[in-house]
């Protein structure tokens, strides 16, 4: 298990409809989950669009396997930053548990 490799403090929200006070449907994310997790990066890259300066940031996001994650959450890590969720969670099967991790992107 890699559940020792984890560490508490991160947090998910989901994108939903909920309605607004005029009872309008209205998109938005909206908290889902407490979970330890790791997350490792992959790769940076710089990018030149529009005359703006970006860097993309490709990492991937693990936690304890059976954990409710899905394309398009973001994830909350302890120093602040947020991160998208840019693929269906894989799940993996390890000897005496599992975990899951999803490759996720830096949201500027």
């Amino acid at each position: 298990m890699i559940r020792h490799l984890l560490t508490p403090g991160y947090s998910t929200h989901r994108y939903q409809i909920i309605q607004d006070e005029l009872g309008d449907p209205d998109k938005q994310y909206v908290p889902h989950l407490q979970l330890s997790g790791r997350i490792n990066v992959l790769r940076a890259e710089d990018k030149h669009r529009a005359g703006a300066d970006m860097e993309k940031v490709l990492a991937k996001f693990y936690c304890e396997g059976g954990v409710d994650i899905q394309h398009d959450d973001l994830v909350n890590d302890l120093d602040g930053n947020t991160w998208k969720v840019l693929s269906a969670p894989e799940r993996r099967r390890l000897a005496g548990g599992g975990y899951t991790e999803a490759v996720v992107e830096l949201v500027p």
